[in-house]
């Protein structure tokens, strides 16, 4: 049995781990829900940037 060790507030806490199941790229295609046209890097950059500008 393989287990996770975390401790909190001078305790340690065990559990064991939970295997995740297996995940292809392919799966997760599509889990942000954006439906529009396909955005280059530049036009992600962008989006950030200004969104970073707006939040100041």
């Amino acid at each position: 049995m393989e287990i996770e060790i975390e401790e909190h507030g001078g305790c340690l806490v065990l559990r064991p781990v939970r295997k995740l199941p297996r995940t292809t790229l392919a799966d997760l295609i599509g889990c942000t829900g954006y439906q529009g046209p396909a955005k280059s890097l530049e036009d992600m950059e962008s989006g950030v940037a200004e969104g970073a500008r707006q939040s100041r």
